[in-house]
């Protein structure tokens, strides 16, 4: 997914941020985006205590550039705004540490070559970085949408739903698992699945990804 396509977060939690004072938004701000950032920084081969300096940097960074920060739809999200700004910080550390980011980064079975981001390049395109990020993203998009749907869900048919999408079990194993038929997961799985969606999509286009 392009920095330009990805989805929208809402313009009145960003004016939120913009003032330094209001501890819960920054709170929620951590809560969303640190393990998505420090996660994106490991892939691009960074140690975790490093990993763990470039999401406080990150946070400095937004902190002292959403003041001038104009939400518009149209020429992309928050969430890419800030996935720009934590790839910038992961290029420092990795300066920082070596005088080649590119040489070091191919070095290390993490990296998958993601170093090379400091080489420049289009920035409308996809880098390594990027794409580890759209992942972690995804995943984290997903976990708070179960988180959500968990609230309003019977334990029984959130186990159901759990162990098709968290565990990836096929239909007639969880059937199996639990003694019941295979007609109950599928229709438990399909009627969840739709609320899952809706939930995740809720997250992207109308607030912050927390649960």
């Amino acid at each position: 997914m392009s920095v330009s396509n990805r989805p929208a977060t809402r313009s009145s939690f960003l004016e939120r941020l913009k003032n330094w004072a209001d501890q819960e938004s920054w709170r929620q701000f951590l809560t969303d985006y640190g393990r998505v950032i420090q996660a994106s920084a490991v892939k691009a081969g960074l140690r975790a205590e490093d990993a763990e300096d470039v999401v406080q940097d990150t946070l400095l960074s937004v902190a002292r550039s959403i003041p001038g920060f104009v939400y518009d739809r149209s020429k992309g999200s928050f969430e890419a705004w800030v996935c720009r700004i934590a790839r910038m910080r992961v290029i420092d550390h990795l300066r920082r540490r070596h005088r080649d980011p590119c040489a070091v980064a191919l070095q290390s079975p993490n990296a998958e070559g993601v170093g090379c981001i400091a080489q420049g390049g289009d920035e409308s395109s996809d880098s390594p970085f990027e794409v580890h990020w759209d992942e972690v993203w995804r995943e984290h998009l997903l976990l708070a949408g179960m988180e959500r749907l968990k609230r309003s869900t019977s334990p029984s048919h959130f186990q159901i739903l759990h162990m098709s999408v968290i565990d990836r079990i096929d239909e007639a194993e969880i059937a199996r698992i639990l003694g019941i038929s295979r007609a109950q997961v599928y229709l438990v799985r399909h009627r969840l699945g739709r609320k899952l969606r809706r939930a995740i999509e809720v997250f992207r286009t109308d607030a912050p990804p927390g649960p």
